[in-house]
C-alpha cells in the first residue's frame, strides 16, 4: 500500500504488477518510450481545452512505437500522469493589452454635410453606415429585447396606477365601470401601440394624435380621465423615443389645450371635425415653439410644425373610428349616442309611435319631465330623457292592455281576473328589456327600462282583487312588480315622471294647486314605499325634482279654447 501511494493514479494495478516483474530491458524501454512521447506532444501546444485530444495523440504514438500491448499500455498511463498543458491564458494580461492596444488606436472621425447622401438604395449596410444613421437619430440607438422588455414592465405598471386612479377619481360617476375600466386600459395600450408606430421613419413623433385620447375619454367619461390619459401616453412617447422629452412636451401641451378648447363643445359626431381642426392649429404651434426651444433655425421649426397638421387630421378620423369603436365593443353609453337615440326615426321609437302612439306621447311628456328634474339636481339630463323614451317600449308587444291606447277598442282588462291583468302588466318590463337587448340599447338605459317601476304596487288590480274576494284572502305582495328596485339617479327620476305625468294626465280640469298635490302624493309614496332607497336621491333632490316637475307642467294650466 506504502508503494501503491508513490505510484501515479493513472497506473493501473495490472501494470504496476506488470513493471515490477519486468527485466532492466524492459524497464529502460518503457523510461525511453515515455519520455519520447511527452517531448514529442510538448513540442506542440497544448491548451486547457484540448487535453482530451492530447491524450488522444498519446495514445496513438504509443501503440505505434511499442513493441508489445503491456508495454503499450504502461508507456500510456505513465506518460498520461505527466501530461499538462503548456499554454494557460491570462485574462488579466489579455485585457489590459487589449485596453493599451485601444488606446493607441486614433479615433476615426467622420463627417456628414447637409445634403450628402448616406445610404444609397441596393447598397450593402456596413457597421459604418448604422454608426453614422444612429448618430443621425435616424436610426434608434436603443434596441434590443431588453428595451422591450423595460418598455413592456413600464407601461404594466403604468396600467396598474392608471387602473387605480382612474378608479379612485370616477368613484361618484354611475358611467364608471368595469366595462368602462377596460375601455381606458385599451385606449392606453393602443396608444401607446400607435406611437411605436409613428416613430418609424419617414414619419415623425410629432404626428402622434395624442390629443385624440383627451377627446375621446372626456366624451365618454370626464375631462380629469381624459387629461390623466393624456399625460401617462406623452410618457410612454419620451420612453419610445430615447427619452426625448420634445415628443412629450408636445403630446401633453397639444392634448390637454385642445381638451380645454373643445371637449364640452362636442355634441355631434361632426363637431369631432372642429376639434380637429383646433389640434391642427395648437399642434402646429407648440411644435414650432419646440424646435426653437431645441435651438432649431427657424427654418427647420417650420418645415417640423408641419406634421402638426397631419396631427390635427388624425386627431378627427381617428376620434370617429375610435367612438365607433368604443359604443360597439364595450357598449358604452356616450352623449353622441344618446342623441342619436333620441332622434325620433329610430326603429323602436317609429314602432312605439306607430304600434301605441297614447304610450309614445305619454313618454315624450316623461322626457321633458325627467330632462328638468336631472337638471336641477346635477344629474345626467340626457341620459334621464332618452330613458324617459324608451322606457315604456315593451308596452309594443300588447299595447291594447294599457289604457292610454284604448282608442275605440274594449279594455280587454274586463274580461281578465285581477291576477291575469297583473300578469299582462307587468309583462313589459320584460319584454322592453328584451327589445333594449335585442337593438342593442347601451346598459344604462336597458337598467332604466328594468327599474322604472321597481317593485312597486298595481294598486288599481290589487284594490280590484280586494272587492272580489270573498274570503279577503290577498296579498299585496302578489300584485307587486318583480323588477329592480331604481339604482341610479335618472333611473329614479323617470320613474316619478312615469307616475307622475300619468296621474296628471288623469286629471280632470287641472289648477297649479292640484298638479302640485299630485307631485308631492306622488314622492310621498315613492318614498314610504322604500322606491328610492337604492336611488341615492337626497331629501334636497326631491324637493328640486318636486319643483321642476312644478314647473314643467305649468303648462297644462290656463285656458282652454273649446
Amino acid at each position: 500500500s506504502s508503494l501503491r501511494s508513490k505510484v501515479p493514479s493513472t497506473v493501473s494495478d495490472e501494470t504496476l504488477k506488470y513493471l515490477l516483474t519486468a527485466g532492466t530491458d524492459t524497464l529502460s524501454e518503457v523510461r525511453n518510450q515515455v519520455l519520447g512521447a511527452l517531448k514529442t506532444l510538448y513540442a506542440g501546444a497544448i491548451a486547457e481545452n484540448a487535453l482530451e485530444s492530447a491524450r488522444a495523440k498519446l495514445r496513438s504514438i504509443v501503440d505505434s512505437v511499442a513493441s508489445s500491448g503491456s508495454i503499450a499500455n504502461a508507456v500510456y498511463e505513465l506518460a498520461n500522469a505527466y501530461l499538462r498543458p503548456n499554454q494557460v491564458i491570462d485574462e488579466a494580461q489579455t485585457e489590459a493589452r487589449r485596453q493599451k492596444a485601444m488606446q493607441e488606436v486614433a479615433p476615426v472621425m467622420l463627417s456628414v454635410v447637409e445634403d450628402q447622401v448616406v445610404l444609397q438604395k441596393g447598397e450593402i449596410v456596413t457597421a459604418q453606415h448604422i454608426l453614422i444613421l444612429k448618430a443621425l437619430g435616424i436610426v434608434a440607438a436603443r434596441s434590443g429585447w431588453k428595451v422591450w422588455v423595460g418598455i413592456f414592465m413600464l407601461v404594466l405598471l403604468e396600467t396598474a396606477l392608471f387602473s387605480r386612479l382612474a378608479r379612485r377619481f370616477n368613484r361618484a360617476e354611475p358611467e364608471f365601470d368595469n366595462n368602462m375600466l377596460l375601455a381606458l386600459v385599451f385606449l392606453l395600450l393602443l396608444a401607446t401601440g400607435l406611437a411605436r408606430v409613428f416613430i418609424i421613419r419617414p414619419l415623425s413623433p410629432y404626428i402622434i394624435p395624442v390629443a385624440t385620447l383627451g377627446i375621446v375619454v372626456a366624451i365618454i367619461l370626464n375631462a380629469r380621465t381624459a387629461l390623466l390619459l393624456v399625460v401617462l401616453s406623452s410618457f410612454n412617447i419620451g420612453l419610445l423615443t430615447n427619452l426625448d422629452m420634445r415628443y412629450s412636451a408636445v403630446g401633453v401641451m397639444v392634448g390637454g389645450l385642445t381638451l380645454y378648447f373643445v371637449s364640452r363643445r362636442v355634441t355631434r359626431r361632426t363637431g369631432l371635425i372642429g376639434a380637429a381642426v383646433v389640434a391642427m392649429v395648437l399642434a402646429a404651434l407648440t411644435i414650432f415653439s419646440v424646435e426653437l426651444f431645441a435651438e432649431a433655425q427657424a427654418g427647420e421649426a417650420l418645415r417640423a410644425s408641419a406634421w402638426g397638421l397631419a396631427n390635427g387630421l388624425l386627431t378627427g378620423l381617428l376620434g370617429i373610428l375610435l367612438l365607433m369603436v368604443l359604443e360597439t365593443a364595450f357598449n358604452l353609453t356616450t352623449p353622441l349616442r344618446l342623441l342619436e337615440l333620441a332622434d325620433p326615426a329610430h326603429p323602436l321609437l317609429k314602432k312605439l309611435m306607430q304600434v301605441a302612439p297614447g304610450t309614445y306621447n305619454h313618454s315624450i311628456q316623461m322626457g321633458n319631465l325627467a330632462e328638468a328634474a336631472a337638471e336641477a339636481i346635477g344629474a345626467n339630463p340626457l341620459l334621464a330623457r332618452v330613458g324617459a323614451y324608451f322606457h315604456d317600449i315593451g308596452k309594443t308587444v300588447r299595447p291594447e292592455y294599457f289604457v292610454e291606447n284604448q282608442i275605440y277598442v274594449d279594455n280587454p282588462h274586463d274580461q281578465l281576473s285581477p291576477g291575469l291583468s297583473k300578469l299582462a302588466i307587468t309583462a313589459h318590463v320584460r319584454d322592453g328589456e328584451h327589445l333594449a337587448r335585442a337593438y342593442g340599447l347601451p346598459r344604462p338605459i336597458v337598467d332604466i327600462i328594468k327599474q322604472h317601476h321597481g317593485t312597486s304596487v298595481l294598486a288599481y288590480f290589487y284594490h280590484k282583487a280586494l272587492q272580489s274576494a270573498k274570503d279577503g284572502a290577498v296579498y299585496e305582495e302578489s300584485f307587486r312588480y318583480q323588477e329592480e328596485k331604481p339604482r341610479s339617479k335618472e333611473a329614479a327620476i323617470v320613474m316619478l315622471a312615469d307616475s307622475v305625468e300619468a296621474a296628471v294626465r288623469a286629471l280632470e280640469n287641472p289648477t297649479r294647486r292640484k298638479i302640485q298635490a299630485v307631485i308631492e302624493d306622488v314622492i310621498r309614496q315613492k318614498v314610504e314605499d322604500g322606491q328610492l332607497d337604492e336611488s341615492a336621491l337626497t331629501l334636497d333632490d326631491l324637493r328640486k325634482i318636486r319643483e321642476a316637475f312644478d314647473a314643467s307642467l305649468l303648462g297644462l294650466v290656463g285656458h282652454r279654447i273649446r
